[in-house]
């Protein structure tokens, strides 16, 4: 399996199972093209997204890209009767 097929099967898991993704959750696990990753599940395979910026911390002088699903599509890992 490619690296951005890991990438992409670590990504579609933390969209599956807490309906978003963060840039920073991304890059913490060695994850830097999320753009790329969000692209292809949107157009290859029927996800769609809204993406926000998102503050933290006491002051809001942080903040992170956040991706929540807004329709799962095809998960690109699960068996079809072409696979």
């Amino acid at each position: 399996m490619a690296t951005n097929e890991t990438q992409m099967k670590k990504v579609v898991e933390e969209l599956k199972s807490k309906g978003k993704v963060t840039r920073n959750w991304c890059l913490q696990n060695y994850i830097s093209r999320l753009s790329a990753i969000i692209y292809t599940l949107r157009y290859d395979y029927g996800w769609d997204f809204k993406g926000e910026r998102v503050y933290y911390g006491e002051d809001k002088a942080h903040w992170d890209y956040e991706y929540v699903v807004t329709k799962q599509g095809r998960d690109p890992y699960e068996k079809t009767e072409k696979n």
